[in-house]
């Protein structure tokens, strides 16, 4: 999503940003890989200190991550059209940021599961004994939150349908 750095500058928004080159895998349209480099940041969750048996979803902020070629090329969008994306940016970052709070509370986050093979892609009801949620279930949970909408991730995306409520992120 296009985006000024400018509109952040100066406001509490601006400690996010960092300078970040990637590129952007465009082969699969008949295209080239394109370098990109700016301002971004990085939202994503994972088990807390990346122990898995840890029992939460942490939160974190440009975490040893940054876009590649790798990374899920998903567009997100506000609900609402008349929304700007700046102001779209805010929420998903006061969205991630109330996440983050919630961290330091007992019962606050949901706890992190590692999803079987038949959890992450067998059918309907796939989801029904899980009693975790992972990175892509973060993601998605902070879009619905952020009240935007996604096209659908263009990479396998294990319980991506199966997002955080969006009360973790209040």
């Amino acid at each position: 999503m296009p985006n000024n750095f400018d509109d952040f500058k100066g406001t509490k928004y601006e400690k996010y940003f960092v300078d970040m080159k990637f590129t952007v895998n465009l082969t699969e349209t008949g295209g080239f890989d394109m370098p990109v480099s700016g301002k971004g940041v990085v939202l994503r969750a994972g088990p807390k200190d990346d122990d898995v048996f840890s029992g939460i979803l942490q939160a974190q902020t440009n975490y040893r991550d940054s876009p590649n070629k790798s990374t899920s090329q998903t567009i997100i969008y506000p609900n609402d059209p008349s929304v700007s994306d700046t102001d779209f940016i805010k929420s998903l970052l006061n969205k991630h940021e109330a996440y983050i709070k919630n961290q330091a509370k007992k019962g606050g986050v949901p706890k992190y599961g590692l999803p079987s093979i038949s959890e992450m892609w067998s059918g309907p009801e796939r989801h029904k004994n899980l009693k975790g949620y992972n990175s892509n279930s973060y993601i998605h949970g902070l879009i619905n939150a952020a009240r935007g909408e996604a096209t659908d991730p263009d990479t396998k995306t294990p319980l991506y349908d199966h997002p955080v409520p969006e009360c973790y992120y209040q």
